[in-house]
């Protein structure tokens, strides 16, 4: 049978019903999810969601694998602030995202993930591709999970799950729906959602009780998140900080949410136990966290993490957010970071007294010239170490973006590999400028990718060993001539791993230096120039100094994606 014989009696494309998959993508362009150049819509496609891939053939993203197609995602939702649009191939497919869910749940990403899936009914005969994504996604800690179980309600589903992308505390939403229900004809009428207004604000009696507390204390401390960079309140925070005088430490986030050269940042509480966060929070007698729970590690805390007596208050969108951790808290605040920071700054103005204020401003005089002293200390110590650098790369990077009327967005995921970098980039004073990875995550470096997408130039600053996790994504920014810039951090090893091995060892009461070898962490002989050219990305090698300055030049060139292959020795600042 000729082909033209096979597909006589079928209908033209154009001429089709109004299915599911189209309503879908209708309702995505009326909510403003997708439809304009700066939405990001991405997959990696299967047989179970092509009718989707196929309503919205010149707008979505393909990628490789899904790892790489969350971490692109998770990228742009957090440049655009608002949700990347991810279609997932059953529960095979998710289960390759179930990592970037669960790392977005982390950071407050804003993600919409529409799982395909064969049959919305296929639990009831355990049919071959049948898992429980609703209890996968629930289990990487996505913030709603949706199953449109019913063709006459899709749309209505839909709205539920993009109403809940939209709104704080953000986080992942997992909207699932079977081929049956969108192959099937739909008449529901497209409705843009409305979305309600959160800018919530708690008692003003409330407020006065934090501010006098603050005002009160002789070591007050703010702990961070990103919830302060998803309420844009960055502004609000410094001032609160600079009114009470009060240390700033990071408890969990992935990106700029105060300036890192500030005067009051004190740095991260670390992610891998308590011990580390508990010493150097020890006699804080009162403590804020802001856009974050109080605290978050790998291994359960089992300990308070402040001292006996000591006042702890959270502000949070969500309350859940305030209260994992295990930490009671003497006051928690249920608002908008950025609205109730801006009550509490009038009532810190209201209630400081002279003396307070004198006080305060005096004690961050001194802790100005500190920090500007120890920050130039480390600076010329790194410039004058011997060989390639971090360090010395980053400078030469900094003379040429400060000359730039925009300087473009930094994206880092070198950990051990990238000591130096911040402290040479002004970039980790902006918001919006610089982010990272939450919590010591690899793997996540493709975040750069939607962040090209979204923002335009973009450098990415990634270990080589956390490379290899999504390095599907070159394709990506080959393939759409994004104007991305990747520096690899080469070190020949994981050096996080290293890292945090001695660490353990040391907190058991044996020296690293008497255990085995873990050449298991090393890395030899990977040409990253090599690879990056397989996917379509020309790069250099850099393991001279001489190359720096040519290294940087084509970077900011953003002439499409560049790689440099940057080899550091070990140990090197």
């Amino acid at each position: 049978m000729s082909k033209q014989e096979k597909n006589a009696g079928l209908i033209d494309w154009d001429a089709r019903g109004r299915t599911g998959a189209r309503a879908i993508m209708e309702q995505l362009t009326a909510a403003g999810l997708i439809g304009r150049i700066d939405d990001v819509l991405i997959g990696n496609p299967g047989s179970g969601e092509e009718w989707l891939y196929l309503e919205v053939v010149d707008q979505v993203h393909l990628g490789l694998a899904e790892p790489a197609v969350g971490a692109i995602a998770d990228g742009a939702g957090r440049a655009g602030d608002k949700p990347a649009v991810v279609i997932g191939h059953g529960f095979v497919g998710f289960s390759g995202l179930q990592g970037s869910v669960f790392n977005a749940a982390q950071r407050q990403s804003p993600m919409l993930v529409i799982v395909g899936v064969a049959d919305s009914q296929a639990h009831t005969g355990e049919t071959h591709m049948y898992a429980d994504v609703e209890g996968a996604a629930k289990a990487a800690r996505a913030k709603y999970v949706k199953n449109a179980t019913d063709s006459a309600t899709l749309l209505r589903d839909l709205r539920d799950a993009i109403v809940e992308a939209r709104i704080p505390p953000f986080g992942p939403v997992v909207f699932i729906v079977g081929s049956n229900i969108a192959s099937a004809p739909n008449s529901e009428p497209v409705i843009a959602p409305a979305i309600p207004n959160t800018r919530l604000a708690p008692p003003a009696s409330e407020i006065e009780t934090l501010a006098g507390r603050m005002l009160a204390a002789e070591r007050p401390a703010i702990l961070v998140g990103d919830g302060v960079a998803r309420s844009s309140g960055f502004a609000e925070l410094r001032e609160v900080a600079e009114l009470a005088g009060a240390d700033v430490w990071v408890s969990m986030e992935s990106e700029v949410n105060f300036p890192r050269n500030h005067a009051l940042f004190r740095g991260n509480l670390g992610h891998m136990d308590d011990s580390t966060g508990r010493a150097l929070l020890r006699g804080t007698d009162f403590a804020l966290a802001v856009g974050t729970p109080i605290y978050q590690t790998v291994f359960n805390s089992k300990e308070p993490l402040f001292q006996v007596g000591a006042f702890v208050a959270a502000i949070n969108h969500g309350v859940e957010t305030t209260l994992r951790g295990h930490n009671d808290v003497s006051l928690p605040i249920e608002g908008d970071p950025k609205r109730v920071l801006g009550m509490l700054t009038g009532a810190l103005k209201a209630k400081r007294t002279k003396e307070q204020a004198e006080k305060i401003e005096a004690a961050l005089e001194s802790r100005r010239l500190e920090k500007t002293t120890a920050i130039a200390r480390r600076r010329e110590e790194q410039l004058t170490a011997s060989g390639v650098t971090m360090a010395k790369f980053a400078h030469l990077l900094e003379s040429r973006m400060k000359e730039m009327l925009d300087r473009p967005v930094i994206f880092s995921e070198a950990l051990a590999g990238g000591v130096g970098l911040a402290d040479h980039v002004g970039n980790v004073d902006i918001p919006g400028k610089y982010f990272d990875p939450s919590g010591g995550a690899l793997g996540v470096w493709g975040g750069a990718v939607g962040v090209a997408m979204v923002r335009g130039p973009t450098l990415a600053f990634i270990g080589d060993g956390g490379f290899h996790y999504v390095l599907q994504c070159l394709w990506n920014a080959a393939r759409e001539r994004l104007p991305l810039g990747m520096v690899i951090a080469n070190n020949g090893r994981y050096g996080l791993l290293y890292d945090n091995m001695d660490a353990t060892l040391e907190k058991r009461g044996i020296d690293p230096a008497s255990a085995p070898s873990a050449r298991f962490f090393d890395l030899p002989g990977i040409d990253y120039v090599k690879i990056g050219e397989g996917y379509g990305v020309p790069g250099m090698k850099v393991d001279k100094e001489a190359d720096l300055e040519k290294a940087v030049d084509r970077l900011l060139a953003f002439d499409g994606p560049f790689l440099v292959d940057l080899v550091i020795e070990t140990g090197a600042l």
